[in-house]
């Protein structure tokens, strides 16, 4: 049980420019989603059957769209949660919260 991500773990995502090499020299944009919001976002994706669909931080919070023009920064969630092509653009992380 312990080594499964919790609903209330954070995601922190460091855009991978080359992913073959991971060097990162301070410059990336980092940003961060509560773990529930990438499960909600895959259960919209399995209930309305979609293929996928766009999660980003749009007007001081964390927003759900199908199209990407309206984020400058989002990840690409599936029925399964973070798609295979946003886990090829992001190195990504989870926190466990630190009082669960």
């Amino acid at each position: 049980m312990e080594n499964k991500i919790k609903k209330d773990s954070i995601v922190s995502f460091i855009k991978n420019h080359d992913p073959r090499e991971a060097h990162f020299d301070g410059s990336e944009i980092v940003f961060s989603i509560p773990y529930s919001k990438i499960i909600e976002a895959a259960q919209f994706c399995e209930r309305e059957r979609l293929d996928r669909a766009f999660l980003g931080f749009k007007n001081k919070a964390w927003r759900l769209e199908v199209i990407s023009d309206a984020f400058e920064y989002y990840i690409t969630i599936d029925n399964k949660g973070i798609s295979p092509e946003t886990e090829l653009e992001y190195v990504y992380s989870v926190t466990r919260q630190p009082f669960s």
